[in-house]
Protein backbone atom coordinates (compact mmCIF):
# COMPACT_ATOMS: atom_id res chain seq x y z
CA UNK A 1 0.00 0.00 0.00
CA UNK A 2 1.35 3.66 -0.98
CA UNK A 3 2.24 5.27 2.16
CA UNK A 4 -0.76 8.00 0.93
CA UNK A 5 -3.17 5.31 1.40
CA UNK A 6 -1.94 4.18 4.82
CA UNK A 7 -1.98 7.39 5.54
CA UNK A 8 -5.46 7.68 4.64
CA UNK A 9 -6.81 4.27 6.61
CA UNK A 10 -4.90 5.44 9.68
CA UNK A 11 -6.75 8.71 9.54
CA UNK A 12 -10.01 7.01 8.81
CA UNK A 13 -9.61 4.50 11.71
CA UNK A 14 -9.16 7.49 13.81
CA UNK A 15 -12.00 9.05 12.64
CA UNK A 16 -14.53 5.97 12.78
CA UNK A 17 -12.64 5.22 16.79
CA UNK A 18 -15.15 8.27 17.57
CA UNK A 19 -18.40 6.88 19.20
CA UNK A 20 -20.73 9.75 17.82
CA UNK A 21 -24.25 7.73 18.65
CA UNK A 22 -26.59 10.88 18.06
CA UNK A 23 -29.80 9.16 19.41
CA UNK A 24 -28.25 8.71 22.90
CA UNK A 25 -27.68 11.66 25.38
CA UNK A 26 -25.62 9.06 26.74
CA UNK A 27 -22.83 9.98 23.92
CA UNK A 28 -22.89 13.97 24.27
CA UNK A 29 -19.35 14.18 24.57
CA UNK A 30 -18.69 12.08 22.43
CA UNK A 31 -20.74 14.23 19.76
CA UNK A 32 -18.79 16.86 20.90
CA UNK A 33 -15.62 15.01 20.23
CA UNK A 34 -16.09 13.80 17.23
CA UNK A 35 -17.22 17.58 15.60
CA UNK A 36 -13.92 18.94 17.68
CA UNK A 37 -11.93 16.41 15.90
CA UNK A 38 -13.24 16.55 11.96
CA UNK A 39 -12.77 20.77 12.28
CA UNK A 40 -9.55 20.32 13.36
CA UNK A 41 -8.83 17.57 10.68
CA UNK A 42 -10.57 20.20 7.70
CA UNK A 43 -8.45 23.28 8.96
CA UNK A 44 -5.18 20.59 8.77
CA UNK A 45 -5.66 19.82 4.95
CA UNK A 46 -6.45 23.83 4.18
CA UNK A 47 -9.66 24.60 4.65
CA UNK A 48 -10.81 26.93 7.81
CA UNK A 49 -13.50 25.04 9.22
CA UNK A 50 -15.77 26.07 12.41
CA UNK A 51 -18.39 24.40 14.51
CA UNK A 52 -22.28 25.77 14.42
CA UNK A 53 -24.21 25.60 17.62
CA UNK A 54 -27.75 24.86 16.12
CA UNK A 55 -31.01 22.61 17.54
CA UNK A 56 -29.19 19.60 18.18
CA UNK A 57 -25.70 18.25 17.72
CA UNK A 58 -23.00 20.87 16.24
CA UNK A 59 -22.56 21.00 12.28
CA UNK A 60 -19.40 21.36 11.03
CA UNK A 61 -18.59 23.70 8.34
CA UNK A 62 -15.31 23.65 6.17
CA UNK A 63 -14.85 26.14 2.91
CA UNK A 64 -11.77 26.75 1.06
CA UNK A 65 -12.41 30.09 -1.49
CA UNK A 66 -9.63 29.98 -4.08
CA UNK A 67 -11.63 32.90 -5.89
CA UNK A 68 -15.22 34.46 -5.40
CA UNK A 69 -15.81 34.23 -9.04
CA UNK A 70 -15.06 30.81 -9.96
CA UNK A 71 -17.74 27.73 -9.00
CA UNK A 72 -18.56 26.25 -6.03
CA UNK A 73 -19.34 22.72 -5.22
CA UNK A 74 -21.08 22.07 -1.59
CA UNK A 75 -20.04 19.00 -0.26
CA UNK A 76 -22.99 17.48 2.64
CA UNK A 77 -22.92 14.77 4.94
CA UNK A 78 -23.29 13.14 8.74
CA UNK A 79 -20.96 12.16 10.94
CA UNK A 80 -23.31 10.91 13.51
CA UNK A 81 -23.49 6.69 13.44
CA UNK A 82 -26.66 4.41 14.65
CA UNK A 83 -26.04 2.76 17.97
CA UNK A 84 -24.22 -0.38 17.78
CA UNK A 85 -27.06 -3.12 19.38
CA UNK A 86 -26.98 -5.69 19.23
CA UNK A 87 -23.25 -5.23 20.42
CA UNK A 88 -22.85 -9.43 20.50
CA UNK A 89 -23.19 -10.27 17.12
CA UNK A 90 -20.58 -8.45 16.02
CA UNK A 91 -17.29 -10.06 15.54
CA UNK A 92 -15.23 -7.17 16.13
CA UNK A 93 -15.45 -4.00 18.34
CA UNK A 94 -17.78 -1.78 16.96
CA UNK A 95 -15.29 1.50 17.68
CA UNK A 96 -12.32 -0.33 17.04
CA UNK A 97 -11.80 -0.55 13.13
CA UNK A 98 -10.75 -3.84 11.60
CA UNK A 99 -9.71 -4.56 8.20
CA UNK A 100 -10.52 -8.11 6.83
CA UNK A 101 -10.35 -9.03 3.35
CA UNK A 102 -10.19 -5.92 1.84
CA UNK A 103 -13.21 -4.36 4.03
CA UNK A 104 -13.01 -2.17 7.28
CA UNK A 105 -15.53 -2.92 9.48
CA UNK A 106 -16.62 -0.43 12.10
CA UNK A 107 -20.20 1.51 12.81
CA UNK A 108 -20.30 4.42 10.73
CA UNK A 109 -17.69 2.69 7.92
CA UNK A 110 -20.60 2.63 4.98
CA UNK A 111 -22.98 5.33 6.71
CA UNK A 112 -21.63 7.75 6.10
CA UNK A 113 -17.45 8.49 8.03
CA UNK A 114 -16.36 6.08 5.28
CA UNK A 115 -18.27 7.59 2.27
CA UNK A 116 -17.28 11.45 3.75
CA UNK A 117 -14.03 10.58 4.50
CA UNK A 118 -12.92 9.84 0.80
CA UNK A 119 -14.43 13.68 -0.25
CA UNK A 120 -12.25 15.17 2.70
CA UNK A 121 -9.32 12.79 1.37
CA UNK A 122 -10.29 13.65 -2.22
CA UNK A 123 -10.09 17.54 -1.17
CA UNK A 124 -6.87 17.21 0.21
CA UNK A 125 -5.19 15.74 -2.61
CA UNK A 126 -6.44 18.47 -4.71
CA UNK A 127 -5.45 21.33 -2.51
CA UNK A 128 -1.99 19.91 -2.19
CA UNK A 129 -1.64 19.43 -5.73
CA UNK A 130 -1.93 23.04 -6.00
CA UNK A 131 -4.89 22.32 -9.03
CA UNK A 132 -7.97 22.99 -7.33
CA UNK A 133 -10.40 24.01 -10.16
CA UNK A 134 -12.98 25.55 -8.03
CA UNK A 135 -14.21 26.57 -4.14
CA UNK A 136 -15.46 23.82 -2.23
CA UNK A 137 -17.78 24.07 0.89
CA UNK A 138 -18.21 20.74 3.27
CA UNK A 139 -20.99 21.07 5.67
CA UNK A 140 -21.42 18.25 8.02
CA UNK A 141 -24.38 17.22 10.60
CA UNK A 142 -24.45 15.40 13.90
CA UNK A 143 -28.07 14.70 13.84
CA UNK A 144 -28.88 13.18 10.46
CA UNK A 145 -29.54 9.34 11.84
CA UNK A 146 -32.13 11.46 14.99
CA UNK A 147 -33.78 12.65 12.43
CA UNK A 148 -33.16 16.31 13.98
CA UNK A 149 -33.85 19.22 11.98
CA UNK A 150 -30.51 21.30 12.81
CA UNK A 151 -29.16 21.68 9.72
CA UNK A 152 -32.47 22.31 7.48
CA UNK A 153 -33.06 25.02 10.28
CA UNK A 154 -29.53 26.01 9.82
CA UNK A 155 -29.91 26.54 5.89
CA UNK A 156 -33.01 28.46 6.21
CA UNK A 157 -31.51 31.00 7.86
CA UNK A 158 -28.08 30.82 6.20
CA UNK A 159 -28.39 30.80 2.20
CA UNK A 160 -25.93 32.83 1.73
CA UNK A 161 -23.14 31.40 3.23
CA UNK A 162 -24.36 27.47 1.83
CA UNK A 163 -24.62 29.15 -1.23
CA UNK A 164 -22.93 27.03 -4.63
CA UNK A 165 -23.30 26.55 -7.61
CA UNK A 166 -23.58 22.56 -7.21
CA UNK A 167 -24.28 20.32 -4.26
CA UNK A 168 -23.14 16.76 -4.01
CA UNK A 169 -24.54 15.02 -0.98
CA UNK A 170 -21.89 12.22 0.09
CA UNK A 171 -23.27 8.93 0.27
CA UNK A 172 -25.31 6.15 -1.11
CA UNK A 173 -24.48 2.68 -2.64
CA UNK A 174 -23.30 1.58 -5.93
CA UNK A 175 -25.03 -0.97 -8.19
CA UNK A 176 -21.72 -3.39 -7.34
CA UNK A 177 -18.62 -3.51 -6.49
CA UNK A 178 -17.04 -1.93 -10.10
CA UNK A 179 -20.02 0.12 -11.24
CA UNK A 180 -20.16 3.28 -10.09
CA UNK A 181 -23.75 4.80 -9.38
CA UNK A 182 -25.68 8.32 -9.10
CA UNK A 183 -28.66 9.01 -7.04
CA UNK A 184 -30.90 10.84 -9.02
CA UNK A 185 -34.20 10.47 -6.76
CA UNK A 186 -35.39 9.46 -3.36
CA UNK A 187 -38.57 8.77 -2.10
CA UNK A 188 -40.75 11.38 0.54
CA UNK A 189 -41.69 9.82 4.35
CA UNK A 190 -44.46 9.68 6.50
CA UNK A 191 -44.18 8.67 9.46
CA UNK A 192 -47.57 8.41 11.49
CA UNK A 193 -48.88 6.65 15.10
CA UNK A 194 -52.70 5.40 15.31
CA UNK A 195 -53.73 4.29 18.72
CA UNK A 196 -57.80 2.93 18.87
CA UNK A 197 -58.89 2.98 22.37
CA UNK A 198 -62.33 1.48 23.55
CA UNK A 199 -62.54 1.65 27.28
CA UNK A 200 -61.03 2.33 30.21
CA UNK A 201 -59.45 -0.94 31.61
CA UNK A 202 -58.62 -4.45 29.91
CA UNK A 203 -62.21 -6.27 29.80
CA UNK A 204 -62.15 -10.16 30.78
CA UNK A 205 -63.36 -11.96 27.42
CA UNK A 206 -65.45 -14.33 29.07
CA UNK A 207 -67.24 -11.62 30.87
CA UNK A 208 -67.31 -9.26 28.03
CA UNK A 209 -66.60 -11.41 25.41
CA UNK A 210 -68.69 -11.00 22.08
CA UNK A 211 -70.28 -7.36 23.58
CA UNK A 212 -67.86 -5.23 23.34
CA UNK A 213 -65.02 -4.34 20.05
CA UNK A 214 -62.09 -5.52 20.33
CA UNK A 215 -59.87 -2.41 19.73
CA UNK A 216 -56.73 -4.54 18.28
CA UNK A 217 -59.28 -6.15 15.70
CA UNK A 218 -60.79 -2.92 14.76
CA UNK A 219 -57.50 -0.90 14.33
CA UNK A 220 -56.00 -4.44 12.09
CA UNK A 221 -58.84 -3.91 10.11
CA UNK A 222 -58.26 -0.85 9.70
CA UNK A 223 -54.87 -0.80 8.88
CA UNK A 224 -55.13 -3.86 6.49
CA UNK A 225 -57.79 -1.53 4.46
CA UNK A 226 -55.07 0.64 3.21
CA UNK A 227 -54.06 -1.40 0.36
CA UNK A 228 -56.36 -3.17 -2.39
CA UNK A 229 -55.38 -7.03 -2.99
CA UNK A 230 -53.48 -6.17 -5.81
CA UNK A 231 -51.10 -3.53 -3.45
CA UNK A 232 -52.37 -0.70 -4.65
CA UNK A 233 -53.24 2.15 -1.73
CA UNK A 234 -56.79 2.47 -1.73
CA UNK A 235 -57.02 5.79 -0.20
CA UNK A 236 -58.60 8.35 -2.41
CA UNK A 237 -56.37 10.52 -5.02
CA UNK A 238 -53.56 9.33 -3.13
CA UNK A 239 -51.95 8.91 -6.19
CA UNK A 240 -52.75 12.51 -7.75
CA UNK A 241 -49.19 14.01 -8.91
CA UNK A 242 -47.23 10.94 -9.43
CA UNK A 243 -46.30 10.23 -12.61
CA UNK A 244 -46.30 6.15 -13.71
CA UNK A 245 -44.14 5.52 -16.11
CA UNK A 246 -41.18 3.25 -16.79
CA UNK A 247 -37.84 4.56 -16.11
CA UNK A 248 -35.10 2.75 -18.76
CA UNK A 249 -32.48 4.18 -16.12
CA UNK A 250 -33.27 2.56 -13.53
CA UNK A 251 -30.68 -0.38 -12.39
CA UNK A 252 -30.79 -3.12 -9.88
CA UNK A 253 -27.07 -4.45 -8.46
CA UNK A 254 -29.38 -7.63 -7.66
CA UNK A 255 -31.88 -10.01 -9.62
CA UNK A 256 -35.24 -10.97 -8.38
CA UNK A 257 -33.47 -14.03 -7.60
CA UNK A 258 -30.60 -12.79 -5.61
CA UNK A 259 -32.98 -10.16 -3.59
CA UNK A 260 -34.45 -13.42 -2.24
CA UNK A 261 -31.98 -14.85 -1.19
CA UNK A 262 -30.29 -11.83 0.13
CA UNK A 263 -33.48 -12.09 2.41
CA UNK A 264 -34.53 -15.06 2.68
CA UNK A 265 -37.66 -14.13 1.85
CA UNK A 266 -40.47 -16.85 0.21
CA UNK A 267 -41.58 -14.51 -2.75
CA UNK A 268 -41.52 -11.15 -4.01
CA UNK A 269 -44.69 -9.11 -4.08
CA UNK A 270 -46.10 -5.61 -5.03
CA UNK A 271 -47.85 -3.98 -8.13
CA UNK A 272 -48.10 -5.95 -10.73
CA UNK A 273 -47.61 -3.08 -13.19
CA UNK A 274 -44.20 -2.17 -12.28
CA UNK A 275 -40.53 -3.91 -11.71
CA UNK A 276 -39.60 -5.23 -8.74
CA UNK A 277 -36.80 -2.31 -9.05
CA UNK A 278 -39.56 0.74 -9.57
CA UNK A 279 -42.01 -0.52 -6.63
CA UNK A 280 -39.05 -0.42 -4.14
CA UNK A 281 -36.87 2.41 -5.22
CA UNK A 282 -39.78 4.94 -7.34
CA UNK A 283 -43.26 4.12 -6.16
CA UNK A 284 -45.15 5.22 -3.41
CA UNK A 285 -45.71 2.19 -0.34
CA UNK A 286 -47.98 2.09 2.71
CA UNK A 287 -45.89 -0.32 5.77
CA UNK A 288 -47.11 -1.19 9.58
CA UNK A 289 -43.74 -1.10 11.21
CA UNK A 290 -45.44 -2.20 14.64
CA UNK A 291 -48.34 -3.50 15.90
CA UNK A 292 -48.90 -3.24 19.99
CA UNK A 293 -51.53 -4.29 21.99
CA UNK A 294 -53.26 -6.39 24.79
CA UNK A 295 -50.20 -9.07 26.96
CA UNK A 296 -47.63 -10.18 25.56
CA UNK A 297 -45.62 -11.79 28.27
CA UNK A 298 -45.55 -15.23 29.23
CA UNK A 299 -48.19 -17.19 29.96
CA UNK A 300 -51.80 -16.33 29.16
CA UNK A 301 -54.92 -13.67 29.80
CA UNK A 302 -57.69 -13.86 28.71
CA UNK A 303 -58.85 -10.09 27.84
CA UNK A 304 -60.36 -7.92 25.07
CA UNK A 305 -57.23 -5.08 25.07
CA UNK A 306 -58.46 -1.56 25.87
CA UNK A 307 -56.05 0.05 23.07
CA UNK A 308 -53.97 -0.92 19.82
CA UNK A 309 -51.31 1.05 18.88
CA UNK A 310 -49.29 0.94 15.81
CA UNK A 311 -45.95 2.41 13.88
CA UNK A 312 -46.66 3.06 10.25
CA UNK A 313 -45.07 4.93 6.91
CA UNK A 314 -45.74 5.81 3.65
CA UNK A 315 -42.90 5.89 1.52
CA UNK A 316 -43.74 9.05 -1.32
CA UNK A 317 -43.06 9.50 -4.88
CA UNK A 318 -42.37 13.09 -6.54
CA UNK A 319 -45.71 15.21 -6.95
CA UNK A 320 -46.71 13.63 -3.53
CA UNK A 321 -46.29 15.71 0.06
CA UNK A 322 -46.21 14.28 3.53
CA UNK A 323 -49.17 17.09 4.50
CA UNK A 324 -51.28 16.21 1.78
CA UNK A 325 -50.61 12.63 2.36
CA UNK A 326 -51.39 13.24 6.26
CA UNK A 327 -54.68 14.56 5.44
CA UNK A 328 -55.72 11.90 3.15
CA UNK A 329 -55.02 9.02 5.71
CA UNK A 330 -57.06 10.75 8.23
CA UNK A 331 -59.98 11.59 6.20
CA UNK A 332 -59.81 7.84 5.36
CA UNK A 333 -59.00 6.08 8.96
CA UNK A 334 -62.03 8.20 10.14
CA UNK A 335 -64.27 7.54 7.43
CA UNK A 336 -64.31 4.17 8.15
CA UNK A 337 -63.89 3.65 11.71
CA UNK A 338 -67.40 1.99 12.89
CA UNK A 339 -67.36 4.33 15.12
CA UNK A 340 -66.76 1.41 18.35
CA UNK A 341 -63.07 2.98 19.53
CA UNK A 342 -61.56 5.99 19.19
CA UNK A 343 -58.73 6.93 17.15
CA UNK A 344 -55.79 9.49 17.87
CA UNK A 345 -53.40 9.61 14.66
CA UNK A 346 -49.90 11.93 15.52
CA UNK A 347 -47.27 12.27 12.85
CA UNK A 348 -43.86 11.65 13.91
CA UNK A 349 -41.80 12.37 11.54
CA UNK A 350 -41.60 13.53 7.54
CA UNK A 351 -39.49 13.91 4.54
CA UNK A 352 -40.23 15.83 0.79
CA UNK A 353 -39.44 13.59 -2.26
CA UNK A 354 -36.91 14.62 -4.60
CA UNK A 355 -36.11 14.35 -8.26
CA UNK A 356 -33.04 15.71 -9.47
CA UNK A 357 -32.48 16.34 -12.94
CA UNK A 358 -29.45 13.71 -14.97
CA UNK A 359 -28.45 16.27 -17.43
CA UNK A 360 -27.43 19.24 -14.51
CA UNK A 361 -23.64 20.36 -14.87
CA UNK A 362 -22.76 18.25 -11.51
CA UNK A 363 -24.19 14.75 -12.88
CA UNK A 364 -22.65 15.22 -16.33
CA UNK A 365 -18.70 16.49 -14.23
CA UNK A 366 -19.65 13.54 -12.01
CA UNK A 367 -20.06 10.81 -14.62
CA UNK A 368 -17.39 11.89 -16.30
CA UNK A 369 -15.03 11.59 -13.69
CA UNK A 370 -16.59 8.49 -11.71
CA UNK A 371 -16.01 6.60 -15.42
CA UNK A 372 -12.65 8.16 -15.42
CA UNK A 373 -12.07 6.37 -12.46
CA UNK A 374 -13.94 3.31 -12.48
CA UNK A 375 -13.50 2.70 -16.14
CA UNK A 376 -17.24 2.04 -16.88
CA UNK A 377 -20.15 3.89 -17.76
CA UNK A 378 -21.90 4.93 -14.60
CA UNK A 379 -25.17 3.88 -13.60
CA UNK A 380 -28.00 5.90 -12.37
CA UNK A 381 -30.59 5.04 -9.87
CA UNK A 382 -33.38 6.22 -7.45
CA UNK A 383 -33.32 5.60 -3.72
CA UNK A 384 -36.37 4.06 -2.24
CA UNK A 385 -35.12 5.89 1.43
CA UNK A 386 -35.71 9.17 2.35
CA UNK A 387 -32.90 12.35 2.81
CA UNK A 388 -34.80 14.95 3.47
CA UNK A 389 -32.17 17.56 3.01
CA UNK A 390 -32.30 16.95 -0.87
CA UNK A 391 -35.52 18.98 -1.30
CA UNK A 392 -34.29 21.72 1.03
CA UNK A 393 -30.73 21.93 -1.14
CA UNK A 394 -32.52 22.30 -4.40
CA UNK A 395 -34.30 25.61 -2.61
CA UNK A 396 -30.74 26.87 -3.36
CA UNK A 397 -29.52 25.23 -6.55
CA UNK A 398 -31.27 22.77 -8.87
CA UNK A 399 -27.73 21.30 -9.73
CA UNK A 400 -27.83 18.49 -7.09
CA UNK A 401 -27.16 14.70 -6.61
CA UNK A 402 -26.43 11.51 -4.37
CA UNK A 403 -22.82 10.02 -5.39
CA UNK A 404 -21.12 7.61 -2.57
CA UNK A 405 -19.08 4.40 -2.64
CA UNK A 406 -21.42 1.93 -0.73
CA UNK A 407 -22.76 -1.85 -1.31
CA UNK A 408 -26.05 -2.35 -0.41
CA UNK A 409 -24.62 -5.82 1.70
CA UNK A 410 -22.43 -2.95 4.17
CA UNK A 411 -24.92 -3.92 7.16
CA UNK A 412 -25.44 -0.22 7.42
CA UNK A 413 -27.38 -0.08 10.75
CA UNK A 414 -26.42 -3.78 11.38
CA UNK A 415 -23.90 -5.09 13.51
CA UNK A 416 -20.39 -5.70 11.25
CA UNK A 417 -21.04 -2.64 8.94
CA UNK A 418 -18.16 -2.53 6.62
CA UNK A 419 -16.95 -0.73 3.65
CA UNK A 420 -14.43 -2.11 0.63
CA UNK A 421 -10.97 -0.29 1.19
CA UNK A 422 -10.69 -0.48 -3.25
CA UNK A 423 -14.11 1.83 -3.65
CA UNK A 424 -12.93 3.87 -0.84
CA UNK A 425 -10.09 4.52 -2.20
CA UNK A 426 -11.50 5.32 -5.88
CA UNK A 427 -13.59 7.67 -3.95
CA UNK A 428 -10.70 9.41 -2.74
CA UNK A 429 -9.79 9.50 -6.56
CA UNK A 430 -13.15 10.80 -7.94
CA UNK A 431 -13.50 13.39 -5.60
CA UNK A 432 -9.44 14.62 -6.60
CA UNK A 433 -10.66 14.69 -10.35
CA UNK A 434 -13.88 16.15 -9.90
CA UNK A 435 -12.30 19.36 -7.97
CA UNK A 436 -9.24 19.51 -9.94
CA UNK A 437 -12.41 19.73 -12.97
CA UNK A 438 -10.61 17.29 -14.96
Amino acid sequence: MLPAKKRWLNELKEFLSLASISTDPAYRKEMIKTAQWLSRHLKNIGLSSELIKGSGHPLVYAEKIIDARAPTLLICSHYDVQPVDPIEQWETHPFRANVRKGRIYARGASDSKGQLFAYIKGAEEAIRSGKLGMNVKFIIEGDEEANGKSLAEFLAKNQKKLSADSIIYAGGAMINKDTPAICYGVRGLLALEIEAWAFKDNLHSGSFGGGFANPAEVLAQLLTSVKWKNRQIAIGHFYDGTTEYSDSDLESPYSEKELLKMTDAIKLVGEKRFSTIERISSRPTFEINSFASGYTGEGFQFIIPNRAVAKVSFRLAPGQTPKRAFGQFKKFINMLNPGTVKISIRKVDEAMPALMAKTSLIAIAAAKSLQRVFGRKVAWYRDGGAVPIIHDFQQITANVIMVGFGLLDDNIHAPNEKLDLKNFFRGVEFARDLLMGS
